[in-house]
């Protein structure tokens, strides 16, 4: 299924407005600014499979929307996602914030992994296998927090994910977009979102939602 082409862009991750921001000082995570660029993931399940896929796609997108509905309750104070936490660490009156930053860091490293995988190996073998990086950035990020059952309908689901080829053509807004102009708009886009990954798993780690191993 192709991505829906917006005006100006070569590439699906070539808009400047949809890129990860540089971190604040102070550490904070612009809340606005993050789930703006994180809802470029769910959108890329389509691509690797519209129906087979479709529970993950689900599950990043619950999580920017259960965000989101606790950064419009009062964006003056949200701005950032450490205020979201801050606050309902403090009152006790919730948890939809922090379950949502909590599994969908756990979303965006898994598909952070994946994608950097997919350019690796873009600029060395160029594998048409991506299901084999599929399955790694799985084994890394996500394996540990699901149930046995899970996990098999996961591996089950990888089979299911496009070539090489496949993939990366559905990543040209424009047809006459060049494989490198790709794997350059990606790149970029990676090297601003492992940091914010990296700083929300931080912030997950500083109020104690997160307790498992760190990124790596």
């Amino acid at each position: 299924m192709a991505l829906k082409y917006q005006t100006g862009k070569r590439t699906y991750f070539g808009e400047p407005a949809s890129q990860y921001k540089q971190l604040l000082p102070d550490g904070s995570l612009e809340t606005a600014p993050f789930l703006t660029a994180a809802s470029l993931i769910p959108p890329l399940f389509d691509i690797l499979g519209p129906t087979v896929f479709l529970m993950i796609k689900k599950d990043i997108q619950g999580n920017i929307d259960k965000l989101n509905a606790k950064y419009m309750t009062n964006p003056e104070l949200f701005t950032t996602i450490n205020a979201i936490l801050e606050e309902e660490f403090e009152t006790k009156s919730s948890t939809n914030g922090q379950v949502g930053a909590l599994w969908l860091k756990r979303g965006l490293a898994f598909i952070q992994e994946f994608l950097m995988l997919v350019l690796e190996g873009g600029k060395q073998d160029r594998s048409e296998n991506i299901q084999q990086y599929l399955l790694k950035a799985y084994e890394k990020d996500l394996k540990q927090h699901h149930s046995w059952v899970l996990r098999q309908i996961i591996m089950q689901l990888t089979k299911a994910c496009p070539t090489r080829t496949t993939f990366i053509d559905q990543l040209k807004m424009d047809k006459e977009a060049s494989d490198e102009e790709v794997y350059n708009d990606l790149q970029t886009h990676l090297e601003l979102m492992k940091p914010n990954v990296e700083q929300l798993d931080k912030i997950l780690r500083e109020f104690k939602v997160e307790t498992t191993e760190p990124l790596s």
